[in-house]
């Protein structure tokens, strides 16, 4: 994985993202990303129905060590989501108010 000044996201290696259990668990792929406004910070989550109760917060640079993929929304900006149905498909990108 790269070092930090080659880390492409907008947050450090070590800052925390919200995850669901399926994904941490790896039952279920990152499918939807979200990038919050208020504070910077990322969501990787299955796409599943979100329970905060089975929500985890695992260092970013873990989430993306398990799924490379991932590298290419690094550069998603903050009030955004992004969706793909698989790993390796296209990432289809939105703006949310609401985040």
């Amino acid at each position: 994985m790269a070092n930090q000044s080659e880390w492409p996201f907008d947050q450090p290696r070590d800052a925390v993202a919200v995850v669901d259990t399926d994904v941490v668990e790896g039952r279920s792929p990152v499918v939807l990303v979200m990038h919050y406004t208020e504070d910077g910070s990322w969501a990787f989550l299955s796409g599943g129905a979100f329970d905060p109760e089975r929500a985890m917060l695992v260092a970013m640079s873990e989430v993306v060590e398990g799924d490379t993929s991932l590298l290419a929304i690094a550069d998603l900006s903050p009030g955004w989501t992004a969706t793909r149905t698989q790993v390796g498909g296209d990432w289809d990108r939105q703006s949310d108010p609401e985040i």
